[in-house]
């Protein structure tokens, strides 16, 4: 019976390492999501009511509408872009 032999296995293991890991990686991953969530979210709302209210004055409303919603998908995907870079960057490390 060679593994009733290896003291390892019969030590205890510090269960608060464990769960304060755990906890720190779950504030990370959340904080982590909430990034992304915003740097997609927020420069396609911003466009859309540039849009809008560019439409509104100039009154050729799709117009200024898609282009600004367009910015706004190009803006989102480098900031989706350079938060996926600084995570490679961390890992790294």
């Amino acid at each position: 019976m060679q593994g009733l032999e290896n003291k390892e296995l019969f030590k205890p293991s510090s269960s608060k390492n464990t769960i304060r890991k755990s906890k720190d990686n779950s504030w990370y991953y959340l904080n982590l999501s909430g990034e992304i969530a915003s740097v997609i979210i927020i420069p396609i709302a911003i466009g859309i009511y540039i849009g809008i209210t560019l439409d509104r004055r100039t009154s050729s409303y799709p117009k200024y509408t898609f282009l600004c919603l367009g910015a706004g998908f190009v803006f989102s995907f480098l900031g989706f872009i350079s938060i996926i870079v600084s995570i490679l960057k961390r890992s790294k490390k």
